[in-house]
């Protein structure tokens, strides 16, 4: 049965890619565009009870794809269509709609779709808190706040949700006051998920917040120096000398501090994310 499901699967995509393919000379790519592949509903009545198995086969070649297309083009305009087929067949896919929906808003850089695939990981799981989570999260990242913050708040009355993500729905309302608070949020989505995308991703976040907090320390010793001596020190390593601080932080990745002794301002560089690949 296993392999007729297959079987039929492939024969009902095979003329198509093959249409497309004489159209297209200089498609190269070894891996198939998504749009080969019919309707969720056609998935959906070959399945045969089988759902969860094809959602397998559908999630790894969600993963074929990006990986092909993380290499050539960065572009994936038909990623949410497999995850949609994925997420059709098994609607307790979790992971396909939480991965799915960063990646879509964080790398591929559709907000509207990252939502709809959230959202709909929430319509179907309205007791998981990860779901409700995940989704507060996008909302996050598409710097819609109040949406976040309303899903945030969900997640915590859901069963399971642990003490050290109820933080987040103040975080929400607060934007990120201070890098600290961001800081401790990255560190628990690093902590939370198993996704290496999203746990570097979580970690390139972490630098650039924890750069940004030792870039504002620095500027407010200065500050400091200022009030006390009624000018800017000459170079940083005077607010060692001086006593405003105990010794200066060392920068995130190796980026040096500028500092401009004539208007007391500190920067730095933002330290560069990992590779795609």
């Amino acid at each position: 049965m296993i392999s007729l499901i297959l079987l039929l699967l492939a024969f009902s995509l095979y003329p198509l890619g093959k249409s497309i393919d004489r159209t297209s000379p200089e498609n190269t790519n070894p891996i198939p565009e998504l749009f080969y592949f019919p309707k969720t509903s056609f998935i959906k009545n070959i399945a045969f009870g089988y759902n969860n198995l094809l959602a397998d086969i559908f999630w790894i070649r969600s993963i074929q794809y990006i990986g092909q297309h993380s290499m050539t083009d960065n572009t994936y305009p038909y990623l949410y269509h497999i995850l949609d087929i994925t997420t059709s067949l098994d609607p307790r896919f979790i992971n396909a709609y939480n991965f799915g929906s960063f990646f879509l808003v964080t790398w591929a850089s559709d907000k509207k779709e990252g939502i709809e695939l959230a959202q709909k990981g929430v319509k179907n799981n309205p007791k998981n808190w990860q779901s409700a989570f995940g989704l507060g999260f996008i909302y996050f990242l598409s710097k819609d706040y109040k949406n976040a913050y309303k899903y945030f708040s969900l997640a915590n009355t859901l069963p399971g949700m642990q003490d050290e993500y109820k933080t987040f729905a103040p975080y929400a309302m607060s934007k990120f006051a201070s890098p600290e608070q961001g800081i401790q949020m990255w560190t628990a989505i690093a902590k939370m998920s198993d996704n290496k995308f999203i746990v570097d991703a979580a970690r390139n976040n972490i630098a650039v917040l924890t750069q940004k907090k030792r870039v504002d320390m620095l500027n407010q010793a200065v500050q400091t120096y200022k009030k006390r001596f009624h000018k800017f020190p000459s170079d940083l390593s005077e607010l060692v000398g001086k006593g405003i601080i105990a010794k200066l932080p060392e920068p995130v990745g190796g980026m040096p501090y500028d500092y401009d002794p004539s208007t007391g301002k500190v920067t730095a560089q933002i330290p560069a994310p990992e590779n795609k690949e």
